[in-house]
């Protein structure tokens, strides 16, 4: 349907109701449709934990793989709810953003099939990765400035590959998957392309540093947010781990992690469209 239609049947619904709750209640079901068109019509729904593992049901179903512009709506859609279901909050979804922007879904955590295959992208990973370990973010505790000494390895193998005469791209290719398989401890494969694993963000900022270990995407993020620029806030949440249960250790995002973020998202979308007495 396009924007045109969209319109006119909002503005005839509207003109068609005789309470803002009649409405609320036709432009709530109407976006539940579009979103969960496999689902049963929103009014059938009386039992919220009903719909809340349907909803579930659903996004499971999601991944990056396949049905892409429903996980896109699905993020959106988390993004204002998350809003919108906080009163207090002056904040607002910045629309104006979104629709003038381009947007990529982003892997929370990097996936293996996105080791940079050029030599120019590969040496700008290395240099991201010897910046970050020279910040020293793998201290054990108590144990003063030392680097623990797989990353101290990892340093200086890195160091060594940026300044070689001649650049190995097969000794690159070990170094990466190392660096990655420490920081996807417990990885799961399927998991990682789950809607779990997902989030917003614009395509410039995805695009500089889609390769990245967690910790490097998460400082990226701090330091948009930092310089005001705009963030959808669930993808600020995800990687400040505000969705997690277990945040010891902020360095990681592992699968429980990734469950952790797709449980807090059809639990706010259960709440964006039946509060806890089935009322719409």
């Amino acid at each position: 349907m396009s924007g045109v239609n969209y319109l006119g049947s909002i503005l005839k619904a509207f003109n068609g109701c005789s309470t803002k709750t009649e409405f609320r209640a036709w432009l709530k079901a109407t976006i539940f449709k579009e979103l969960f068109p496999d689902l049963e019509p929103l009014n059938q729904y009386t039992d919220p934990d009903h719909l809340e593992s349907d909803i579930s049901d659903f996004v499971d179903q999601l991944s990056y793989e396949n049905k892409r512009e429903t996980v896109v709506s699905i993020l959106l859609m988390f993004n204002v709810a998350t809003l919108f279901l906080n009163p207090s909050s002056n904040a607002r979804f910045q629309f104006d953003q979104f629709k003038t922007g381009t947007w990529d879904i982003e892997h929370i955590r990097s996936v293996t099939s996105d080791m940079p295959r050029a030599p120019s992208r590969q040496k700008e990973w290395l240099s991201d990765i010897i910046e970050y370990f020279n910040k020293k973010p793998m201290e054990p505790p108590g144990e003063g400035s030392e680097l623990r000494p797989e990353v101290g390895g990892m340093l200086e193998e890195a160091t060594q590959l940026l300044e070689g005469e001649t650049f190995n791209s097969d000794r690159f290719e070990e170094l990466f998957l190392a660096i990655h398989k420490l920081y996807a401890q417990d990885s799961n494969g399927e998991a990682e392309h789950s809607i779990g694993n997902l989030a917003l963000l614009d395509s410039t900022t995805n695009r500089s540093y889609k390769n990245a270990i967690f910790p490097i995407k998460r400082n990226r993020i701090i330091a948009l947010d930092r310089d005001a620029t705009f963030v959808p806030i669930c993808t600020k949440n995800v990687f400040l781990k505000y969705y997690s249960d277990e945040v010891d250790n902020m360095l990681f995002w592992n699968p429980r992690d990734i469950e952790c973020h797709k449980d807090a998202m059809t639990a706010t979308l259960r709440s964006f469209f039946k509060d806890d007495k089935g009322v719409s």
